[in-house]
């Protein structure tokens, strides 16, 4: 849905080349809602889905408010935000350099543990 607002305006812009400041605008409030709305929309669904199994006697619930849900959405967006990426200047190291070379140790003092490469 949100693609159809964004290209829908795209059809009311004179000049694709340059675009007027309203869809930019427009694009990034209607970015803003559909993130802020995901989280909501998939609570209600699996509240939905764990509401109504059943299995012989036993009815199950989700016990949990959407809050959790909204917590796990920005956990999830913080852990691959682009701060979390390689940098430019490292880009380098994916080249799998030599261990002596001083590329590689250039490469280890930039990177965090967490991405440093083994063969």
């Amino acid at each position: 849905m949100p693609g159809l607002i964004i290209v829908g305006a795209l059809l009311a812009v004179p000049d694709r080349a340059r675009p007027p400041d309203w869809y930019g605008l427009l694009t990034v409030a209607v970015m803003l809602g559909f993130l802020v709305t995901v989280p909501w929309v998939w609570w209600r669904l699996k509240k939905y889905q764990h509401d109504h199994y059943a299995y012989a006697g036993e009815q199950t619930t989700l016990n949990t408010g959407v809050g959790s849900f909204y917590r796990v959405f920005a956990e999830t967006g913080a852990s691959a935000s682009p701060a979390r990426w390689p940098s430019a200047s490292s880009s380098r190291c994916w080249r799998w350099p030599s261990a002596s070379s001083p590329v590689s140790a250039a490469c280890a003092a930039a990177q965090p543990a967490a991405w440093h490469w083994r063969r």
